[in-house]
């Protein structure tokens, strides 16, 4: 059948509106946002991370997040003081390090308490504290595990130049004691499984100054000014996990041994106190009760100055950010329906 020429042309112009249309009213692709990344260490109170990631929480919530995982509490705080990471966990000891050199990020997260999961391990040679004058103890000096140990001296009439420290990570306390390099150590759970298999005995633990040592949560204070809704899902994750674990306490005990390569017995919370949202929302406060960050930080300031570590005394709001945690974390569709 011929086509008119009026009705080829037709066919023509419908075609071009069509194509013209489809180009006028493409969705252009929106840029991706980067991954927020996020350095963590081995702490029992830090196991809400492995949940949040293996159960896709993280991704529920609405935040891409690369997770950096190292043994070392050292080599993390080291690649923060470097400017490396967005977020990460650290100690209150280690926030005091930073003071000064890169500290443009702010505790946005109270992770834990340690309540016996960190401790003095010694050799079978010291029996009590007054054993102690003249040993060896490795402690990362300047941080929480020096702090520690001058806390209890203390108590027994003893200072910090009745022993000599010896710088030292948590991760590599056993195999010093062993060696002979020294004869105690500040460590934490699971080293101090592993050193109690190894012959190594328990002299003090946080259980004996329980709130001394939070686990905190930290994010540069740029992506806290551009990326507050990734840290606010960031946090929901994280609560989500908390509760997860509660509910599921087996399941999550694999997942944690398997994503860590731990055993199964190293998989545990006994020693610490895992802070929930209320509990935030009081030791966030800004109060100067015995629970509150704020007072806490105090002491670390003040161990701080008298170690030189710092040179003047900082301002404790200026480290703090209390706006994640201080209303309800619940999505839109989480919200229960009035």
């Amino acid at each position: 059948m011929k086509r008119h020429p009026f009705q080829l042309i037709f066919l023509f112009l419908a075609a071009f509106a069509i194509v013209a249309c489809q180009t006028l009213f493409a969705v252009s692709p929106q840029p991706q946002t980067p991954p927020l990344q996020f350095a963590y260490n081995l702490w029992p109170g830090y196991f809400p991370i492995e949940i949040a990631d293996e159960k896709g929480f993280f991704a529920k919530q609405g935040v891409n997040v690369e997770l950096i995982f190292s043994e070392s509490y050292s080599t993390i705080l080291s690649n923060i003081g470097t400017g490396n990471y967005q977020g990460f966990t650290t100690t209150l000891g280690g926030v005091m390090s930073l003071v000064g050199h890169n500290d443009d990020f702010k505790i946005v997260l109270v992770s834990d308490r340690s309540a016996g999961a960190d401790a003095l391990l010694v050799n079978s040679k010291i029996k009590e504290v007054a054993d102690l004058k003249g040993k060896r103890i490795g402690v990362l000096l300047g941080d929480f595990g020096e702090l520690l140990v001058v806390e209890v001296l203390g108590k027994y009439n003893l200072s910090s130049d009745d022993v000599i420290f010896v710088n030292a990570d948590g991760g590599d306390i056993n195999s010093y004691i062993t060696t002979g390099k020294i004869d105690a150590g500040v460590t934490w759970q699971p080293y101090i499984s592993e050193g109690l298999n190894l012959g190594h005995q328990v002299l003090l633990s946080t259980k004996d100054m329980p709130g001394l040592m939070p686990g905190v949560i930290a994010f540069r204070n740029s992506v806290i000014r551009d990326r507050p809704q990734d840290i606010q899902a960031f946090i929901r994750a994280w609560f989500q996990a908390q509760d997860y674990w509660q509910k599921h306490p087996e399941e999550c005990r694999e997942i944690i041994a398997r994503r860590l390569n731990l055993s199964l017995e190293e998989v545990s919370t006994e020693g610490i106190e895992l802070a929930n949202l209320s509990a935030n929302q009081q030791l966030l406060n800004f109060n100067t009760s015995d629970d509150s960050l704020y007072s806490i930080m105090q002491v670390y300031i003040d161990f701080s100055i008298q170690k030189g570590i710092l040179g003047s005394i900082p301002t404790i709001e200026n480290f703090i950010d209390s706006q994640f945690v201080r209303d309800d974390l619940s999505t839109p569709e989480q919200k229960p329906k009035t």
